[in-house]
């Protein structure tokens, strides 16, 4: 199937580069990557080509980069990115897309609850990190040690290992918790943690017990963050394509 890159115009003149594939007419599902993610990255270019086979339609995005006048990764938190994810579902719709499911990796599954608009019918949470992720004394220590403030890019930035930058919203706010957020949430939702992220699993059970909706919990065996280990993708690409599966038939029975 040919895919060609789009642009999605989002706030402040700036654009969300994506890759559809498929047709808007067929069930879409639209697929964000973690925090330092792009569109290409293996979960997202596999669960395309796997969704593909259940008869779903997808886009899958970059947040930030991809082409010009795209958002710059330095100024992208949890409010842009809850923000730009609900400007691409409008642009689904625009296109013709009747039912539109949202998945997102880590961080992209933290920004999901906290959508204003909420204009889409299921919502899949790929290991979400939480807001008390951050106030751990382990990431608390991290963060001190590790990390220094950027003035001119008004981020905080860490050499180590490949190197991280995060916008510096990130970690000075008042956002809401996201079990705040949560709580506000009314979009049937599944939540899927890999068996080795512990301190996940405790904020996966959160969120499944805190949405405002229908919510299932799925742990993956033999799996780790990114989903890498044999198996754990396709099974993870599974469990998501079955509960979308059953909330695409319960709209069609409503309608």
């Amino acid at each position: 199937m040919t895919e060609q890159d789009v642009k999605i115009p989002i706030a402040e003149s700036q654009y969300i580069y994506g890759v559809p594939r498929g047709s808007y007419k067929d069930p879409l599902i639209i697929l964000c990557h973690g925090y330092g993610g792009w569109m290409h990255e293996m979960l997202l270019y596999n669960g395309a080509r796997h969704f593909d086979k259940h008869k779903f339609s997808t886009l899958r995005l970059s947040m930030y980069g991809g082409g010009e006048s795209s958002r710059d990764i330095a100024k992208s938190d949890l409010m842009t990115h809850q923000a730009d994810i609900d400007s691409v579902v409008s642009y689904a719709r625009e296109q013709g897309a009747s039912w539109v499911g949202v998945v997102g990796h880590s961080f992209s599954g933290l920004a999901i609850v906290y959508s204003k608009e909420q204009n889409f019918n299921a919502a899949a949470l790929w290991d979400p990190t939480h807001t008390d992720g951050y106030k751990t004394d382990i990431a608390i220590k991290d963060f001190k040690d590790n990390y220094e403030y950027v003035e001119s890019q008004d981020a905080y930035v860490s050499g180590l290992g490949g190197g991280y930058v995060y916008a510096k919203t990130i970690f000075e706010n008042d956002y809401l918790s996201s079990d705040q957020a949560a709580a506000k949430f009314t979009v049937p939702s599944i939540v899927v943690n890999a068996s080795w992220s512990k301190d996940q699993q405790e904020y996966g059970r959160r969120y499944a017990a805190t949405i405002a909706a229908e919510t299932e919990h799925v742990v993956i065996p033999d799996s780790s963050h990114p989903f890498t280990e044999d198996g754990a993708a396709a099974k993870l690409f599974d469990e998501t394509a079955k509960f979308f599966k059953r909330q695409v038939s319960l709209s069609e029975k409503q309608t």
